[in-house]
């Protein structure tokens, strides 16, 4: 139980400093995360109430978001913002390739898997699995303008969302649910 505690308080406070050539500033304004002294924060609190969902949800749904199947097409300032917030190269596979499934570590293999990428002129819809003891599925939104991320959310389900349509509608359901977008832990 205490592992469990430790574990859930040190997933809910992940925090990061950033290099030089990042995408973001201590004079940046991000809902969702905070950014004070170089270091970026995503505010578990934000994230896990779903204070900035209904917003970000409202844009996608007007929205036509064209959809990428490879990694390659994720713009590089989102694929450096995740850098930042994961504390890691965040690597990351395309769909039918090989990746880091299970517990055991195979040296070389990206930690995730590409399911999909819808993104528009303001707006950016991600989801991929990770691995471990068994896999997640992750709901990334980023809202932004000119290459500079102006609001984020993100949540951890367990199916398999591989559209627009069903991830909004999987969220709708489950938003309302204890531990329905999340287990109340935000990992990336």
């Amino acid at each position: 139980m205490t592992f469990g505690l430790l574990w859930i308080f040190c997933a809910c406070n992940v925090s990061t400093t950033q290099d030089k050539k990042t995408v973001l500033s201590n004079n940046d304004t991000i809902k969702g995360l905070t950014i004070k002294d170089g270091s970026v924060k995503i505010d578990t609190f934000v994230i896990l109430t779903h204070q900035n969902l209904d917003p970000l949800l409202a844009v996608i749904e007007k929205t036509d978001l064209k959809t990428y199947r490879q990694v390659s097409d994720i713009p590089a300032f989102l694929v450096d913002f995740l850098k930042i917030v994961t504390k890691d190269s965040f690597s990351i596979a395309n769909p039918n390739e090989d990746w880091q499934v299970g517990c055991d570590v195979s040296d070389g293999l990206p930690s995730r898997q590409l399911i999909y990428f819808g993104l528009a002129d303001n707006i950016a819809l991600l989801t991929y699995l990770t691995g471990g003891i068994g896999e997640s599925e992750h709901i990334l939104i980023f809202k932004f303008s000119s290459e500079k991320i102006t609001d984020f959310w993100c949540g951890n389900v367990m199916a398999d969302l591989t559209n627009k349509e069903e991830i909004l509608k999987y969220i709708k359901e489950n938003r309302a649910k204890k531990w329905g977008l999340g287990t109340n832990i935000i990992y990336l």
